[in-house]
């Protein structure tokens, strides 16, 4: 027979007994299983992240640093805009749920409904992921979910719908954009996101966007970071020397084309002696000589180098080659050396194959690749969240059981070797493999960028047929999941 132990619990449990409870069997003290014991480990104070210990990337002053970095070096605006290419050329599409027990007509009803409001929001579909995939430098998104009813086509373009269905669709996403993130909210215990204060140019709170009405992307969430890690973080210190490199290099190179400045002055006026004309007179040529540059300043005033008596007056100014060719040449050794390093960092060295005359076609395809793997599970972490959040919330709006929810899903970011499957479905046919039905051949014709044959209009059987939270009801126009 089991002895039951009454056990008080402990004081230092007294302030958090919410999280524990008695057993009625063994009358043990055990944790509650839908509570949360452990703290956040977020470091943060208040609603502001301090997971950085570069102090010149905190807070909005590193989402400074980072668009600095994309608009300034090359090859951190080549990746980006390689990603921003494939994210508009891949094929995103709303897949049916294949979940047990799904009716598949009613999940190909709603994969269809989230595909017609996909393309019946305020802003395009190739815009809304554009600013989804700049979470890949900024480290997060978040935009403001707003939605509409759809009761067909209206004067005013906030309510305006291509369908009549009485449904709820999206309208838009707004982007508050990583820069005006003004606080970071939570619950009282800390240990939840609700939502973000927006701010102003005059860094005033002026909105409060719940997470409930919100698309929330953090790209390399560490210990539950809101901010996520964005992907030039790994090359801001190559960056920095960069910079400071192209502006030396600059100063270099304009010495060596005008020569280096160089100007005598009387001893006197060098000396502890020289009165304060004389001082005054060698602080201003010092300034002239600071100020000389070729194109912005291409003058100097100097005093004469022979005075009023015919004599040498001590004064003269000339320009002396410079000698910093080979100077010149280490920098751009190290310049070449940081570039590459901030193409590392983002998987993207193979942007620098062949340039040194060294790398093999090989060793290109690996580190490709490399680089399409980390877009892909770039994707699927934009996917799975616009999943999790906005697809979620449209389908309890409009009343449909989890079952029947659909999927965001994209095809073709990898380039199909055509020759390599033209030979492996040349072999099926001699082995008299039939390969002419019809699934196939729009795949294959898919892959090759041939148009697919236009199947007939779906017969009523197909339509959706009420408006109850199973049935969407039938749109005024026409969908189609992918084109």
């Amino acid at each position: 027979m089991m002895t039951k132990i009454n056990v008080a619990i402990p004081k230092q449990w007294e302030s958090t007994d919410q999280f524990y409870r008695a057993d009625p069997m063994s009358g043990r003290i055990v944790p509650s299983m839908d509570a949360q014991i452990a703290a956040n480990p977020l470091n943060k104070n208040g609603g502001y992240i301090n997971e950085e210990w570069q102090r010149e990337l905190y807070g909005f002053r590193a989402q400074q640093v980072f668009r600095e970095m994309r608009d300034s070096c090359e090859p951190i605006a080549a990746v980006i805009k390689i990603v921003e290419n494939m994210a508009s050329k891949v094929v995103w599409a709303f897949e049916p749920s294949t979940a047990k027990g799904a009716s598949k007509r009613k999940a190909k009803q709603w994969a269809d409904f989230c595909t017609s409001c996909m393309r019946d929001m305020q802003i395009s579909w190739t815009q809304l992921i554009t600013q989804m995939v700049s979470s890949i430098w900024t480290g997060f998104y978040y935009g403001e979910i707003v939605y509409k009813k759809r009761d067909g086509e209206k004067t005013d373009q906030r309510t305006t719908s291509q369908y009549n269905d009485g449904l709820y669709g999206w309208r838009k996403f707004v982007n508050i954009g990583a820069q005006n993130v003004f606080q970071w909210a939570f619950t009282d215990d800390q240990k939840d996101l609700t939502g973000i204060w927006q701010q102003t140019r005059e860094a005033v709170p002026v909105a409060f966007i719940p997470i409930q009405k919100a698309l929330h992307i953090a790209i390399s969430s560490e210990v539950d970071n809101p901010e996520g890690r964005s992907a030039l973080r790994p090359a801001w210190t190559s960056y920095r020397n960069l910079k400071n490199l192209l502006n030396i290099e600059g100063i270099g190179y304009e010495k060596d084309v005008g020569g280096f400045p160089m100007a005598t002055v009387p001893a006197t006026a060098l000396s502890a002696n020289a009165t304060a004309d004389e001082r005054a007179m060698v602080a201003e040529i010092q300034k002239s000589l600071a100020q000389i540059r070729r194109g912005a300043r291409s003058y100097v005033v100097f005093p004469s180098s022979v005075d009023e008596l015919g004599q040498n007056s001590g004064y003269s100014l000339s320009f002396i080659g410079s000698s910093t060719g080979s100077a010149n040449s280490a920098i751009n050794i190290a310049i070449m050396r940081y570039y590459k390093q901030i193409a590392l960092a983002m998987l993207a060295d193979f942007l620098y194959l062949g340039s040194d005359k060294a790398g093999s076609y090989a060793l290109s395809s690996d580190k490709s690749s490399m680089f399409l793997e980390n877009i892909r599970g770039f994707f699927d972490k934009v996917a799975d969240e616009f999943n999790r959040q906005a697809v979620a919330s449209l389908m309890r709006l409009n009343g449909v059981p989890s079952s029947l929810w659909p999927q965001l899903t994209y095809t073709g970011l990898d380039a199909p070797d055509i020759e390599k499957i033209g030979a492996y479905i040349d072999h099926l046919v001699r082995a008299g493999i039939n390969v002419s039905d019809e699934e196939t051949s729009l795949w294959l014709r898919s892959l090759a960028g041939l148009p697919a044959v236009i199947a007939a209009a779906d017969g009523p059987e197909n339509a959706p047929t009420g408006d109850s939270g199973d049935n969407p009801a039938k749109p005024t126009g026409k969908m189609r999941v992918a084109e």
